[in-house]
């Protein structure tokens, strides 16, 4: 019996390292990289590195893992998380917790003038708020909290509706999420935009020669928020619809590849507006790949109604 209960529990634990691997891997912001421990593996020497370190194992049978491979999830192993992931979503007890904590909690909470949050605060040395990056972005303090609390919020919500088949929900979910965004973003562009001289004044003297450049080039910058507030809910979106490889090149179309080739470019074309235009125009190039994503998928669904199937459920995909 606790040979049988052993054997479980090792093929459990490396279906959650494959699994591990594959987060890893798609949400580099994470900089778990040093975590993906199946891929630390020498086979032939029978080590594991971990951190700086080289450690022999005790244990080289690993019948459910590919040495060419070893993220890959073998048919076995496929059944099972399915089946954990069905049991997860059709669970009313669960389902009715979740939606409480949802409902009544938050990642933090502002009480008699106390402070109530939810882990840690990420700090430097020296005391203050440290930076972290999500989906191309920095985030700190508060805003850090704000950005915690709206992606769990959103990716829950969207995948809950999304587990029950409720494809309809999901639908509606994602597009007031992008009125929202789009109506956020055009509030914040147009305060960004009337109030530049203001905003600016916040950070550099009306003395300095800086200033006259940032009055500038603030409302081109400023345009872009339409763009960027639509990229961020598609992002959100597809991560929760099991569209991982889509959120993924958005996020690099978005943070990195467009980003680049626009802060190359438009200085060449435009000069100085160039470098303020640069940002927004990325953020409108990843939004029209987005709706050519969109379109396609919707012109699928109707010629070859294309659909996943998840145990007994076929489940049409946006």
């Amino acid at each position: 019996m606790l040979h049988r209960c052993a054997v479980m529990h090792k093929a459990i634990t490396i279906l959650m390292l494959k699994l591990e691997c594959q987060v890893i891997d798609r949400n580099p912001d994470f900089k778990m990289q040093d975590r993906d421990f199946l891929r630390r593996i020498n086979w032939e020497k029978e080590t594991v590195m971990v951190g700086d370190r080289e450690y022999p194992m005790r244990d080289t049978s690993f019948p459910t893992v590919d040495p060419a491979d070893p993220t890959a999830l073998n048919s076995d192993e496929k059944v099972v998380l399915q089946k954990l992931v069905q049991s997860f979503r059709q669970s009313e007890k669960l389902q009715q917790h979740v939606e409480f904590l949802y409902a009544k909690g938050s990642v933090y909470h502002i009480e008699n003038g106390n402070l109530l949050y939810h882990g840690a605060v990420p700090m430097t040395r020296k005391g203050t708020f440290a930076v972290e990056r999500f989906e191309g972005h920095a985030y700190s303090g508060r805003a850090l909290m704000d950005y915690c609390d709206e992606r769990a919020r959103r990716g829950y919500f969207v995948s809950f509706n999304y587990g029950l088949n409720e494809t309809q929900r999901v639908r509606r979910a994602y597009l007031l999420a992008l009125k929202t965004a789009i109506g956020c973003g055009v509030c914040f562009a147009l305060i960004t935009i009337f109030c530049s001289k203001e905003i600016v004044s916040m950070f550099i003297d009306r003395s300095y020669p800086a200033y006259d450049i940032a009055v500038e080039g603030l409302p081109l910058y400023a345009s872009g928020f339409i763009f960027f507030a639509i990229n961020i809910v598609s992002i959100g979106y597809f991560q929760s619809v099991e569209r991982a490889q889509y959120a993924t090149v958005i996020t690099l179309l978005r943070g990195f590849i467009l980003l680049t080739l626009c802060f190359y470019g438009l200085p060449l074309l435009l000069g100085k507006p160039g470098i303020w235009l640069a940002t927004p125009l990325a953020e409108l190039l990843t939004t029209i790949f987005i709706v050519v994503i969109y379109i396609g998928r919707k012109r699928n669904d109707k010629e070859n109604s294309i659909s996943l199937q998840y145990g007994n459920h076929a489940k049409e995909i946006l």
